[in-house]
């Protein structure tokens, strides 16, 4: 069965899509002979899917080839039937694709070694003994990784060979979640320190205009100053364009904004989406200052580098031309003025090239390379930065600790020479890629720029995923003040201590119940309260415990909110009810409507000892103030939310997605009327 070429708007060729599903219905011994078109000149049955005709926008082509060849035949099939269920139906991108073949690869190879030969020898003891030697030897991450892919791998077995394997499917599924939890918060959700993020720009704006460095170097420089001010992703910043930069004006005042292609962006095999982002005043300087090395390096090139340079764009964009049986010999005398001149546009499209070739740099890596040549070239100047303690434990740093990467920064085209001895031990202070989108994110956050304008500059889907990038700063801090509140009433070994007695302020059998929890999990981390303050944030940072909408977030929380009635302490001074963030979600409502309530009865509490001291009356007007502002900024407006969800779903539907906020589901009127009730009075 073979498919007319005719391909569609994503890419596939036609009817892919149902001989896809067909091919999944056929017994063992048929699956051979069904043969179908996938992509021009790429067919089902092929060794090797070239898939580089989607690849529109000249990136790194390893990403496009699948060699299954690399695959036993035994689980080629099933391989091949995960990359295009990745494709088909999960719509993910080539390169995301392509990671989950490269893991199937590990895969396939580990079960031939085990001499799992056949997919039908496939247990759950083999899987769990493959597991458990991979927790073992790897990181969390890692394992989670393979389990994901293993996992997409059985699923597809399981269907076109109509096997029962649903205990192995959970299992990876429970394994995943586990040790997801044990991945620690990566670098990217940390804000960069300013003093070092300012000697890293003022670095690059010396480099980006020193003569003894290649074009290449220079025009990186550029790109790191864009980063750094803009937050865009690595990978967007590889594909920057010239004559991409525009100017509105707004009032009086000219604003500067860049359009870029953003992969992350982009559905499927759409692969990418055009966006834009405000540019500063630094930003703009650097792009155009980059757009001027990039037109040198072209007009720099050698006339046989250049000639070379030339064919590969005519053979790519003018066809027709070839025809006159232009070569690299005669490749300058035989075009008109005309056409050198768009082939020269073209040459100059982007911005990252190679001083060597004059073509663009495909891949991220060779930004990261660029980049550790960069703070080698510069470790002088941002080692020798007055950091705090605490903000050297807040960068990364890297080792140059083999020989095969002495010679690849060190060797040839190096400004200095240096012994390898002299510099192996030396920690290179920097901050990775991602922390610059973070910063950026961060700052204008705390510039109390809106919302919707942060998750638009960042390019962002969902305003939760702003939050997380955004979110770490102001949590950290919040940690802090909770775990010095915590101190007052802990134990000689630094534990919370239990409650007796009774209280109109707190019910003590709930209140201890989470104690408990926490001075549990205090114990299993081995961490105590009387710890330095930094040494517990980090820790609690490492297990994810002070994520908004966790458990324990939640119950340090109402922990502490106990403490502060129990110290007869008016917590509107300690709280953040005047932060004023209004988050389009509905996630935390029944954090936040606790909160209301722990306010409530301090807020009543504190009325009640007014009335024998006039000097605290001031005091509880301000703690109601702060309260109705926090109702109107978010509670309200999550109960809105809220309501529009459950109208819109169904009770049932939203109380699945959201099983934690079962019971505010259930109250919601009830919760309505309470606040409004209080509001009003």
């Amino acid at each position: 069965m073979k498919a007319e070429v005719l391909m569609l708007s994503g890419g596939l060729a036609e009817n892919c899509i149902q001989n896809f599903c067909d091919i999944k219905k056929i017994n063992k011994e048929e699956r051979n002979k069904l043969n179908f078109l996938i992509l021009e000149n790429v067919y089902f049955n092929d060794d090797m899917w070239d898939l580089s005709k989607l690849n529109k926008f000249n990136r790194s082509e390893v990403h496009y080839k699948f060699k299954f060849s690399s695959i036993d035949t035994q689980y080629r099939y099933y391989a091949k039937l995960v990359v295009l269920n990745e494709i088909i139906n999960n719509k993910c991108k080539i390169q995301t694709v392509h990671k989950y073949y490269a893991n199937m690869v590990t895969i396939v190879k580990y079960f031939i070694r085990e001499g799992v030969i056949d997919p039908l020898l496939i247990s759950s003891t083999v899987i769990k003994n493959y597991i458990g030697k991979l927790e073992k030897e790897n990181s969390p991450l890692y394992v989670v990784k393979i389990a994901v892919v293993l996992n997409k791998l059985l699923k597809v077995i399981e269907e076109v060979d109509n096997r029962e394997l649903k205990i192995m499917i959970e299992y990876l599924d429970e394994k995943s979640k586990e040790l997801d939890k044990f991945r620690g918060i990566k670098s990217k959700n940390e804000y960069i320190p300013d003093i070092f993020l300012d000697n890293l720009l003022k670095c690059a704006i010396d480099d980006s205009q020193n003569e003894k460095y290649n074009l290449t170097y220079r025009i990186f420089t550029c790109l790191l100053i864009i980063l750094a001010e803009t937050g865009m992703r690595i990978e967007e910043l590889s594909l920057l364009e010239s004559g991409q930069l525009n100017t509105v004006k707004v009032g009086d005042r000219e604003v500067n904004y860049l359009n870029f292609i953003s992969p992350k962006a982009g559905v499927g095999l759409s692969e990418v989406k055009f966006t834009y982002c405000y540019m500063t005043d630094l930003g703009t300087s650097a792009y155009r200052r980059a757009e001027e090395l990039s037109n040198l390096l072209i007009e720099s090139l050698s006339s046989n580098v250049k000639a070379k340079l030339f064919l590969k764009i005519l053979k790519e964009h003018f066809p027709k031309a070839m025809e006159k049986n232009i070569n690299i010999k005669n490749v300058n005398n035989e075009l008109d003025s005309d056409t050198t001149n768009m082939i020269a546009k073209i040459a100059k499209k982007y911005l990252f090239l190679s001083h060597i070739t004059g073509m663009k740099i495909g891949h991220v890596s060779n930004l990261r390379e660029y980049y550790i040549r960069f703070i080698i070239n510069n470790y002088d100047k941002l080692s020798n930065i007055d950091l705090s303690d605490k903000e050297k434990e807040e960068l990364n740093y890297f080792n140059i600790n083999s020989i095969a990467r002495f010679e690849k920064f060190f060797g040839r085209g190096n400004l200095e020479i240096v012994n390898f001895d002299d510099i192996k031990n030396i920690k290179y202070p920097y901050v990775n890629f991602h922390r610059f989108r973070v910063t950026v994110c961060t700052k204008l956050f705390k510039k109390g720029i809106p919302l919707d304008y942060i998750r638009n500059h960042m390019n962002h889907i969902e305003n939760d995923m702003t939050m997380y990038y955004i979110k770490t700063e102001k949590i950290q801090d919040e940690l802090k003040e909770n775990i010095e509140m915590m101190k007052l009433v802990s134990s000689e070994e630094g534990l919370l201590k239990l409650e007796d007695g009774n209280s109109e302020i707190i019910d003590i059998e709930e209140y201890n119940e989470k104690v408990e929890r926490i001075n549990k999990f205090l114990k299993e981390n081995k961490v105590n309260l009387n710890m330095d303050i930094t040494k517990i944030v980090k820790v609690f940072k490492k297990m994810n415990a002070f994520v908004l909408d966790n458990d324990l977030g939640i119950c340090l929380r109402t922990v502490v909110n106990g403490i502060c009635n129990r110290q007869k302490y008016f917590s509107s001074l300690n709280d953040n009810y005047h932060i004023g963030l209004t988050l389009n979600t509905f996630k935390y409502i029944d954090c936040n409507y606790d909160r209301f309530v722990q306010k409530k009865k301090i807020i009543d509490h504190n009325r009640a000892i007014a009335k024998e001291d006039e000097d605290l009356k001031f005091e509880v007007e301000r703690e109601c103030k702060a309260l109705v502002y926090f109702l109107e900024k978010t509670l309200v407006k999550e109960i809105e939310l809220l309501e529009n969800e459950v109208s819109k779903f169904g009770k049932d539907d939203v109380i699945r997605r959201f099983p934690n906020l079962s019971e505010t589901v259930n109250k919601l009127g009830n919760i309505k009327k309470e606040i409004n009730v209080w509001l009003n009075h």
